[in-house]
């Protein structure tokens, strides 16, 4: 009787498996949506810099150094599409507008680590003046987190595709995937070390009066992780309801 349930068990959950595989493969990919939308933010982030500076025309004779600028508007950029690619299918449980939205949520975050990686070869290699190699050694901290976070985000995007879900089977693929949000908790805290002193210093005096990028960008991830975490505790409110 015994030997009879747990063949049961496996009969059922296979199909469930291949059913939550189908989900993520795709047929066609979205890059177009997920460039509109890294380029969006690029500018976005990178015209908000120039405003913080109190240059209104970037495009008129100035001091600010524009590879400076885009290496941060990079940085803020990447942490703004990963956690949107994480978002949209927590927010899909809440709103049926993202339930069409989850297609693209790949192609996005990939982006996300393609501007990850802009973001340290234009550190590593454009900006010595401003990141010397003494920089690194002083920041050792700050430069582990972010380099640990960018080789999960590697790993991540290695297995990105139709070949890996179905190779790796649902259970192993989910779960490389959700390593996305380490990466993206370690990339804050990599900013969190770099720029707290920096945020004390602006909220004491205001000046400028437009907050620092990387705090609105902390306060980004912090809403995502707890949107994530309300619809873990929701999943297992609704499936103890169903066992009861």
């Amino acid at each position: 009787m015994k030997e009879k349930l747990k063949t049961n068990k496996k009969e059922i959950k296979k199909p469930v498996y291949e059913e939550k595989i189908k989900e993520y493969i795709k047929e066609e990919s979205d890059w177009l949506v997920a460039f509109a939308a890294g380029a969006i933010l690029f500018f976005v982030i990178l015209y908000y810099h120039y405003l913080r500076r109190g240059i209104i025309n970037p495009f008129l004779p100035n001091e600010i150094s524009f590879l400076l600028l885009s290496n941060k508007a990079f940085a803020i950029s990447s942490i703004f599409l990963i956690g949107i690619s994480l978002l949209i299918g927590p927010l899909a449980n809440f709103f049926d507008y993202f339930k069409d939205k989850i297609r693209y949520r790949k192609e996005i975050g990939v982006f996300g680590f393609l501007f990850a990686l802009a973001h340290i070869i234009i550190s590593i290699f454009f900006l010595e003046d401003k990141f010397p190699r003494e920089w690194f050694i002083e920041n050792q901290l700050s430069v582990i987190l972010g380099v640990t976070s960018l080789a999960i985000l590697i790993l991540v995007t290695c297995v990105s595709n139709n070949f890996s879900i179905i190779k790796l089977g649902y259970k192993k693929w989910i779960f490389l995937q959700r390593l996305a949000y380490i990466a993206f908790i370690l990339a804050a805290v990599h900013f969190i070390v770099l720029k707290f002193s920096g945020w004390k210093e602006w909220l004491q005096t205001l000046d400028p009066i437009y907050p620092p990028g990387t705090l609105i960008m902390i306060i980004f991830v912090i809403i995502v992780l707890l949107i994530r975490v309300m619809v873990i505790f929701l999943d297992k409110r609704e499936n103890k309801n169903q066992k009861t």
